[in-house]
């Protein structure tokens, strides 16, 4: 029973970590997108509006074709999607997004089509296309997660010691062999109302018991007597 105590509570404080945790890391990254989206507006929003031959703004590329190697973002959201919104709500006049994962660095391509001119893909290294997981939120998560399981395991002991107790107060009973099996109950004064209320009942079986033996041995003296 331990042991199925013990594993329920880590599965129930598993899975709430799971959650908790995947919710603080979707809040995280769609934070992160639009971060991204307030420092990279300003200069897709000229690289877009700029000529064939107009000099580009640090760190962005140009290509009028699609770039090699590149994939849809399909399995990245729901960050991207943020991104990809707070773009066109800070003016970039996007189409699509593409990713290309390249041994060094990934890049995010993003073709945009202004008003009037030809559309043309804007690649940026971003290192938002990369989920991270910062060291000290991973050192924060295994020392709660030490600690939940030491939590877990004293409580799971302290509930099921009254009742390994008093299993082992009823199979150590035998029946005829003086008192002594009426002491220590199996609670201790520490188990939960259930349990006391289980201990408490068996132990008044158990004297009850005991009187019917008095009970018996004195009638049986009787009858020898009377005999």
């Amino acid at each position: 029973m331990f042991t199925r105590l013990l594993l329920a509570q880590l599965g129930l404080v598993l899975a709430l970590g799971v959650v908790f945790g995947g919710l603080f890391y979707v809040e995280r990254n769609t934070t992160m997108a639009v971060l991204y989206a307030d420092l990279w507006a300003p200069h897709l929003v000229k690289a877009s509006q700029s000529a064939a031959n107009d000099p580009l703004p640090a760190n962005i590329q140009r290509s009028y074709t699609q770039p090699a190697s590149t994939r849809p973002l399909l399995g990245y959201t729901p960050r991207f999607a943020v991104l990809r919104q707070s773009l066109r709500d800070r003016g970039v006049p996007l189409v699509d997004m593409l990713v290309s994962l390249s041994p060094t660095e990934p890049t995010l391509w993003l073709l945009v089509q202004p008003a009037q001119k030809t559309p043309v893909w804007l690649g940026i290294a971003a290192k938002i296309i990369v989920p991270e997981w910062p060291r000290r939120l991973l050192l924060a998560f295994s020392l709660l997660a030490l600690l939940l399981v030491a939590g877990s395991w004293a409580f799971t002991r302290r509930l099921t010691r009254p009742l390994e107790q008093l299993h082992k107060r009823m199979q150590t009973h035998t029946p005829g062999v003086g008192g002594a099996w009426l002491a220590v109950p199996a609670s201790r004064g520490y188990g939960s109302r259930e349990i006391k209320a289980i201990d408490a009942a068996y132990t008044d079986l158990l004297q009850r018991m005991q009187r019917h033996e008095r009970e018996r041995d004195k009638n049986e003296g009787n009858h020898h007597l009377v005999g």
